[in-house]
C-alpha cells in the first residue's frame, strides 16, 4: 500500500479531489504555490511526516487528526507567529522540523516546547532567529551558508550556547525538499529509529 506521496509545483488549490489512502505515512507538498486548503489531511491517521515547504498560499493551517504521531514537520511559508506558537503546542513527538522562508515568524521561542526535537533546519533572516540559543535539546542544527559566511562571530557564540549541538551549513535543495536526508549522519537516523522502536514497544 502507498505510504509515501510527493507533489511538487502542483497547481492544485485544494486537496479535496485526491483520494489519499489511510496508509499514507509521509506527505510532501513542495512549492505548491496555489494550494490554499489542506483539510483532507485530517483523514490521514498514520501520517508521521508532513512537508509543506514553499506552500505560501495556505490560509488555514489544518493538521492531521492524530497530529501527536508526527515525527517530521516542515512549516509552510504562509505561517504566522500566532499559528507557529499554536502548532508547537500540539507536536509532542516531533523530532525533525524545517522552517524555510517563513517571513511571518518573529522568533523561535515556541520550539522550546518540542522536547523531542533533535534536528532543526532553518532558512530565515537573522533577526528571526531570536531564541535559537535556548534550544538545548537539539542534536543537529542546519543554517544557511550565508549566515556562516557573513556572521562567523555569531555562529561561534551560538555554538558556545549549544555545546551538545552540531551546527552546520546547508542551503538550496538540501533544505525543504527532502534532500535533508542526505545531510543526516547515519547515526542520527539510527538513533531516531531506535527511539521510535522503544516508544512503540513501551
Amino acid at each position: 500500500m502507498l505510504s509515501n506521496l510527493t507533489l511538487a509545483e502542483s497547481k492544485l488549490s485544494s486537496l479535496d479531489h485526491i483520494d489519499f489512502p489511510e496508509t499514507l505515512q509521509s506527505l510532501n507538498l513542495i512549492s505548491c504555490d496555489t494550494l490554499s486548503h489542506i483539510d483532507r489531511i485530517r483523514n490521514l491517521p498514520k501520517l508521521c511526516r508532513l512537508n509543506l515547504t514553499a506552500c505560501d498560499k495556505i490560509t488555514h493551517m489544518t493538521m492531521p487528526g492524530n497530529q501527536e504521531l508526527l515525527r517530521w514537520f516542515s512549516f509552510p511559508g504562509s505561517i504566522t507567529q500566532q499559528e507557529f506558537e499554536k502548532l508547537c503546542l500540539g507536536l509532542p513527538a516531533v523530532e525533525v522540523v524545517e522552517v524555510i522562508d517563513c517571513p511571518g515568524i518573529e522568533d523561535l521561542l515556541p520550539l522550546q516546547q518540542l522536547e523531542q526535537l533533535r534536528i532543526l533546519a532553518l532558512q530565515l533572516e537573522q533577526e528571526q532567529l531570536s531564541g535559537l540559543d535556548s534550544l538545548t535539546q537539539l542534536e543537529l542544527l542546519i543554517l544557511t551558508d550565508d549566515l556562516f559566511m557573513d556572521n562567523s562571530y555569531w555562529i561561534s557564540e551560538l555554538r558556545s550556547s549549544l555545546p551538545s549541538t552540531q551546527v552546520v551549513p546547508g542551503s538550496g535543495l538540501c533544505l525543504g525538499s527532502g534532500w535533508l536526508l542526505l545531510l543526516l549522519p547515519l547515526s542520527f537516523l539510527f538513533r531516531m529509529a531506535m527511539r521510535r522502536k522503544a516508544q512503540s514497544g513501551a
